[in-house]
């Protein structure tokens, strides 16, 4: 007996010891799709069903009502469908190239320098913007936006990040206009030569900018052949005038090429998470609203969609101390 539970405790401490450290791009993830679309094995006892569609034991009479139009019930079903049930977030991204000051200059740009496509290759993973379902694309369509995008995800958050270069130029950079310029947060990859401006990108939806510049390059070590390892980058920080310093980067970060990814990618999550609140709530102004989760928009889709049900039949008889009319029913909806 004794032998057999210290075999048991072994087995457990052995468990425990696998159990992997987060990866740096992937992050605490039980599969390899995002956290709304995981499938998992359950079993289920088939009565179990039947008394979920039961008002057993009270309301016995009582039985969910029909929408009288399937189109209203498509469209409150999406609505909930595609509202997540985690934390998603928007991120802009833009490649500033050498001597360029423009918008327009900027938006056109179709690729980067080598260093700035390593950053992007572990901000996060490719995704197929067409596929809703399976991710949070923050508004990105495959036929003006391109067949690929970034994003990043684990048990709690989503980010989708909005390269410019990945995206096709159509219209002049219109359509990568239309969805980076309603990014409250941008990274700037500045290899212009010059300060970048906060006002460069014109959008009244800006609320941070996040600058990385090249710094330096330290000496590589002696077994090494990685001549980008000891690459260093000069990160600071633009905020609008109206929102408060909200972040650790302080005057700025010198930052290693190896680091920047995991460094900015924490920065634009924090920084999006006080964007979100900051709006939402009012913005200190004089009127102020509760923060809304996801969550809570789920239930108010859900409470919303009672107001297009059939109106509630006049209480009539009483059968065992439930209202019914005749041979027709007081109907409620149940979820």
């Amino acid at each position: 007996m004794l032998q057999k539970l210290i075999s048991d405790i072994v087995e457990q401490t052995d468990v425990i010891q696998d159990i992997k450290k987060p990866d740096p791009i992937s992050g605490y993830v039980w599969s390899g799709v995002a956290p709304s679309q995981r499938r998992k094995e359950i079993t289920l006892d088939p009565s179990y069903i039947a008394l979920l569609l039961s008002a057993y034991p009270g309301g016995m009479t009582i039985r969910p009502s029909r929408f009288p139009d399937y189109n209203v019930l498509k469209e409150t079903l999406m609505a909930i469908d595609y509202t997540p049930v985690i934390d998603t977030h928007k991120v802009g991204v833009v490649y500033v190239a050498p001597g360029q000051t423009r918008e327009e200059e900027i938006f056109s740009n179709q690729h980067g320098s080598p260093a700035y496509t390593r950053f992007l290759a572990n901000l996060g993973r490719i995704i197929k913007p067409s596929n809703q379902l399976e991710v949070y694309t923050g508004g990105l369509r495959r036929g003006t936006h391109g067949s690929y995008a970034y994003s990043w995800w684990d048990d709690m958050s989503q980010i989708v990040y909005h390269v410019a270069t990945v995206m096709p130029n159509i219209g002049k950079g219109l359509f990568k206009k239309q969805e980076i310029g309603n990014d409250g947060v941008k990274i700037v990859w500045n290899d212009s030569g010059s300060p970048f401006k906060f006002d460069t990108i014109l959008s009244e939806y800006t609320l941070v900018n996040i600058v990385v510049e090249p710094h330096s390059v330290g000496a590589r070590g002696a077994y090494s052949d990685n001549k980008h390892e000891n690459e260093f980058f000069k990160v600071t920080l633009q905020t609008a005038p109206s929102l408060p310093r909200i972040t650790p980067i302080g005057a700025y970060k010198i930052i290693s090429a190896e680091k920047l990814p995991v460094s900015l990618r924490h920065f634009t999550l924090q920084a999006s998470l006080f964007c979100k609140a900051w709006e939402s709530t009012g913005m200190d102004g004089p009127k102020t609203f509760p923060l809304q989760t996801n969550w809570q928009a789920r239930l108010k889709y859900i409470r919303n969609s009672e107001s297009k049900l059939p109106p509630k039949l006049p209480t009539g008889n009483q059968v065992n101390g439930v209202a019914h009319q005749g041979g027709s029913r007081d109907f409620t909806l149940y979820y």
